[in-house]
């Protein structure tokens, strides 16, 4: 049988739980704080309650010690509120054994913090629906503690670049250019601490990625107390599910780091590389994130804010109308200055003929096109959820070395062009025996 946690407070026996802000556990009824420490010392706070298992194994059912209430929960589901009174319940069977995280970075900002930023986040957004803005949605945000691999990668790498120098001069009539090729050989290793993975097949894994990065100096041993309060689960992604993206974010990295070390050249090409990498056994944490699952018109839209730096991160609806307000906006606004220009080119060149209706419609043409950039950017502000192709986050110090540093000149190429010299204007004789040109 599987056990129920639940923080009680040994002077009026009200729930307790974490506090972000003062970084403590805080009885909310009659104010009374302590530290994790001190609530793991008082065995009398903590309460038990056996769990009954469904037939498949895949759903649990536990019993509220506060109002009596049956919980149904799924098999990775590790902390949880009561639906019926609010308490906050740790489930203590998923989080043995093998299950017991590391470590575990706590909350530091608040739901409140969570709802301000999120409105913030929304009120600057041109494209998004005002409706779906409404502080009914926002109240649904909720604190999830959320499982993941941590993984240790050192990357040793061996790349040969062909580089190129090239130098123009003029000798008389022609125009030289020298061309020196490089054979440019780079080697080292680049050790990385902590590249962070989920662990829960609920999360969206380019959601999780863009929340990054999550302060490891802030990072706890684990104790359940941290989870009082907020929801959590447990891993049902083995760890080496997250070896193969782990290693393609350390080899993009690397590659860019080697990259970088080779200078002064007019061209670069990568010939030859070679990365082998070495993982660690990876660490088991759980990470703070605020979450937000928001149905609207027919679709759900998912948002998440880092528990601990803030940063947010979302996808949103676009309004079909405020879209084609600011397209038309910026189409006219730089159909104006495309059409301002081409007049004064036009006073340059005294040619007004190019200010036609063809003229018109070029200038229209080109703020349509030139509008495409703005756009795309107020569309990226709805939806900036993606993929991180890097991990410059996890480099610790020193953890880049560059063992072989070898540009060797392999062979010199010089070529010719004569330079075209326009042909004389013929000079002709106009009324009177005028010369002219």
């Amino acid at each position: 049988m599987a056990n129920t946690i639940e923080y009680k407070c040994p002077c009026c026996g009200g729930n307790v739980e974490y506090s972000e802000k003062e970084g403590i556990m805080r009885c909310p009824f009659c104010d009374t704080v302590f530290s994790v420490e001190e609530l793991k010392e008082k065995d009398s706070v903590l309460h038990s309650q056996p769990s009954s298992e469904t037939a498949d194994n895949s759903l649990g059912i536990y019993i509220c010690r506060s109002c009596g209430g049956e919980l149904l929960t799924d098999e990775n589901t590790a902390a949880t509120k009561c639906p019926y009174c609010a308490n906050p319940i740790i489930l203590s069977g998923r989080l043995s054994g093998e299950n017991i995280p590391d470590s575990v970075v706590p909350f530091n900002l608040s739901k409140d913090d969570a709802k301000t930023s999120l409105k913030n986040f929304m009120s600057k957004k041109k494209l998004l629906p005002k409706s779906f803005s409404s502080d009914s949605r926002l109240n649904e945000i909720k604190g999830i503690y959320v499982p993941f691999w941590l993984y240790d990668v050192k990357t040793d790498v061996n790349i040969t670049y062909k580089a190129e120098k090239t130098r123009q001069r003029t000798e008389g009539d022609y125009i030289v250019r020298e061309t020196e090729i490089f054979s440019v050989e780079r080697a080292g290793s680049v050790t990385f601490s902590g590249i962070p993975m989920d662990a829960s097949k609920k999360m969206p894994d380019d959601m999780m990625e863009s929340l990054e990065p999550f302060d490891y100096s802030q990072a706890k041993d684990f104790s359940t107390a941290y989870l009082s309060g907020y929801f959590a689960d447990k891993f049902d992604l083995p760890p080496a599910d997250g070896i193969s993206r782990v290693n393609e974010r350390a080899k993009n990295t690397s590659s860019e780091l080697f990259r970088n070390t080779v200078n002064g050249y007019t061209g670069v090409q990568t010939q030859k590389s070679d990365f082998n990498f070495t993982n660690k056994k990876p660490k088991y944490a759980l990470l703070p994130v605020w979450l937000l699952n928001s149905d609207y018109e027919g679709k759900t839209y998912s948002f998440a804010m880092n528990g601990q730096t803030g940063k947010f991160v979302g996808e949103m609806p676009m309004d079909k109308k405020a879209y084609l307000k600011w397209k038309l906006i910026y189409t006219l606004v730089f159909s104006v200055l495309s059409f301002a220009m081409l007049f004064v080119i036009s006073m340059f060149l005294d040619d007004f003929s190019a200010l036609s209706v063809l003229g018109v419609l070029i200038s229209i043409a080109l703020g349509f096109i030139i509008s495409i950039a703005p756009m795309n950017s107020l569309k990226k502000e709805i939806n900036n959820v993606e993929f991180n192709k890097t991990a410059y986050n996890y480099i610790g110090d020193n953890s880049f070395i560059l063992s072989v540093k070898q540009d060797r000149l392999v062979d010199k190429k010089v070529t010719r062009q004569r330079i075209e010299k326009p042909a004389p204007q013929q000079k002709t004789v106009g009324r009177g025996g005028t010369p002219r040109l």
